[in-house]
């Protein structure tokens, strides 16, 4: 199931920004509850008793998984913690793995799309009252002046206003088919009533999430045991619309308890059911969680999973000697993301080369960039100094973005000129104009704009540009936050620039001031010349976050995420073109194509590099593939030794 939509997993990533390489954290906000199309019960069907399949070899001993972080409970719909998620891919598999930057079905036969035919658009016509999501992507009762897009409309050029007569609407409908034979731990079938269990669970006043999709859902049922139909709100056509699934929990177990009384009962927070290849045992507190095959496993005749145990591990992630001594004395068998492996990148690598332990590093989903204020508001001190695309472009090519990599990670990050890393499918090689490691090509383009140190002291002065004073200095704010890795990167930038002819004055905040919002902030406010922090992106891209109308004003309570005020009408354009698309739809690709080209010709802010991931496991531990944005354990069952 999709937990965040990905502007608000962008949203999210601003707290990000405050650590060195925390995992992200859900967003929090006051959700708003609607009344979805009731859910008829499934069809009845005779199952035979369970019988527990038994696996053809016997297994191998103890894998031990360490983690940085206990979790406090396992309810899918109250923790989010990295340690949580890791821990449930255990007993949930899937259902649908998020692998690659792309969808992957796990209980279900296969995803739903518009070619096959079990994912349609149809249209509804609809009256003022009506619960729709408006040309703005809000959910909003239909009203007199509402904006809306009519059935067939795609782009801002055929939005109307609703005058209160009757409007026909499009409406996506996906239908899911689960594999047969899925049993949970208990011997119990697991039905597509499960799945409609867990959204209504999901949807209520008090179930703790984020309810972005839940509030999007027109209805969601059970035709039968093995069927769930989701039905979107008229107006909302979803990209990820594939993944409108909802992670079965067991009615059958769970259906006495209110959503209230589940935040508190251990059968939910500490032993649920699974379905997944693993069971929990037993859960000794600030110790481990020991964990058995689960006998029920859809997979349990392929011999899955391998181990006969399953321990999790709980080590403070403060301390990084303790996680690596644990490897190396054979006490952990995996080391997770959340011990914050890159703080001892030599030691790891000794390890690995003395055979005592194999390192996996892989680009992740975090980036950090650098945001020009393209357009700073009237009650800021400092000119516009970013405003003239040269200029942006040649702080692009003075800045040595590699020998950041180098010693802020240890050489494992990767360079990008776009907001998608190099892995991710949409990623337009072919279109994404690269800005080198270019000095002197940066120093010529300042000079072109009328950046001169005539005076040669060193820092440039303005001659002859418009909107400046001849001899302006070019000395700029750069602000950031307090965290570590923004300090070294704000260091290594001010120095490239400097090289450059530009003065940098970097300034540090903590991040409650560095992200508050309102006018005269720093970030939201726009009280700043170069801002450096954190981004988040997902399978679909964040192409939002440079449009002209998300920029933070008073207008829209300050909520934009454009922080930099970049204003391209071609560019919003092809966003919205790229964001109105479907996969499987031509303009799907080629827009988010050229909207990542003119994102990289206008630079509105600069990728610096995306995150690496690192992990470390013994040297002999087979099946282990760490990927961009699923956790390490979302294959669990594959895991094995290689001796074994």
């Amino acid at each position: 199931m999709r937990y965040l939509h990905i502007s608000c997993l962008l949203t999210a990533c601003l707290l990000l920004a405050a650590c060195t390489t925390t995992p992200a954290a859900p967003p929090s906000f006051t959700p708003i509850p609607i009344s979805p199309t009731a859910t008829p019960e499934p069809t009845a069907t005779a199952i035979p008793s369970p019988t527990p399949t038994l696996t053809p070899t016997p297994r191998p001993r103890v894998l031990t998984i360490c983690l940085g972080a206990e979790p406090d409970s396992l309810y899918l719909y109250e923790n989010d913690t990295h340690a949580a998620q890791v821990i449930r891919e255990t007993i949930y598999d899937g259902p649908i793995d998020t692998v690659g930057y792309s969808y992957q079905p796990v209980i279900l036969q296969k995803l739903p799309s518009l070619a096959d035919g079990d994912a349609v658009i149809t249209t509804a016509t609809v009256e003022t009252g009506a619960q729709i999501v408006d040309a703005n992507g809000d959910v909003v009762k239909l009203a007199a002046g509402t904006r809306v897009r009519p059935g067939g409309c795609r782009a801002a050029d055929c939005v109307v206003t609703f005058d209160g007569q009757p409007i026909t609407m499009d409406q996506m409908q996906a239908t899911f088919t689960l594999k047969s034979d899925l049993r949970w731990s208990d011997g119990e079938p697991l039905t597509a009533r499960d799945s409609v269990y867990s959204f209504e669970l999901a949807r209520h006043a008090d179930t703790p999430n984020w309810k972005w999709l839940e509030l999007r859902t027109s209805s969601y049922t059970a035709p039968d045991d093995h069927t769930v139909v989701w039905t979107g709100l008229p107006g909302f056509l979803d990209p990820a619309y594939a993944t409108a699934f909802w992670t079965p929990l067991p009615a059958h177990a769970w259906s006495r308890y209110t959503p209230a009384t589940l935040l508190t009962q251990n059968v939910v927070m500490r032993t649920p059911l699974s379905y997944g290849p693993y069971v929990i045992d037993a859960w000794e507190p600030g110790q481990s969680i020991r964990l058995s095959p689960n006998p029920y496993y859809f997979r349990a005749a392929e011999g899955l999973p391998y181990f006969e145990t399953l321990t999790f591990r709980f080590i403070s992630s403060q301390n990084v000697e303790t996680a690596l001594d644990a490897l190396a004395q054979g006490q952990c068998d995996v080391l997770s993301l959340d011990l914050y492996l890159e703080r001892d990148l030599q030691r790891l690598r000794e390890m690995e080369t003395s055979g005592e332990a194999e390192l996996y590093t892989v680009s992740g989903p975090i980036w950090e960039h650098l945001t020009f204020n393209a357009d700073p508001p009237p009650d800021y001190e400092q000119p516009a100094f970013f405003q003239d695309v040269r200029t942006r472009r040649a702080v692009a090519y003075c800045i040595d973005r590699q020998a950041i990599i180098e010693q802020v990670t240890g050489g494992l990050g990767r360079v990008s000129d776009a907001y998608l890393p190099h892995e991710h499918p949409l990623y337009a090689a072919d279109a994404v104009i690269l800005h080198p490691y270019d000095p002197a090509q940066g120093q010529a383009l300042l000079e072109e704009v009328g950046w001169r140190d005539l005076d040669g002291d060193g820092v440039r002065e303005a001659h002859g540009i418009p909107g400046f004073f001849d001899g302006t200095q070019f000395h700029i704010r750069y602000s950031t936050t307090t965290a570590d890795m923004h300090a070294q990167i704000g260091a290594l930038i001010a120095a490239d620039l400097a090289e450059c002819g530009i003065q940098v004055e970097v300034e540090q905040l903590e991040p409650a001031t560095f992200f508050k919002d309102g006018a005269g902030t720093p970030l939201y406010g726009r009280h700043f010349d170069l801002a450096e922090f954190s981004w988040l992106t997902d399978v679909q891209p964040p192409c939002s976050l440079y449009l002209a109308a998300q920029i933070s004003s008073e207008t829209n309570q300050w909520s934009g995420q454009n922080f930099g005020g970049y204003n391209n009408p071609i560019y919003d354009a092809l966003c919205n073109q790229a964001l109105a698309a479907l996969p499987g739809e031509a303009a799907y690709v080629t827009a988010h194509s050229e909207a990542q080209r003119l994102f990289s010709a206008d630079l509105p802010a600069l990728p610096l590099f995306f995150r690496p991931r690192v992990y470390a496991t013994r040297a002999d531990l087979t099946g282990f593939s760490p990927d961009a944005i699923a956790v390490e354990t979302w294959n669990i069952e594959r895991f094995a030794f290689g001796e074994e």
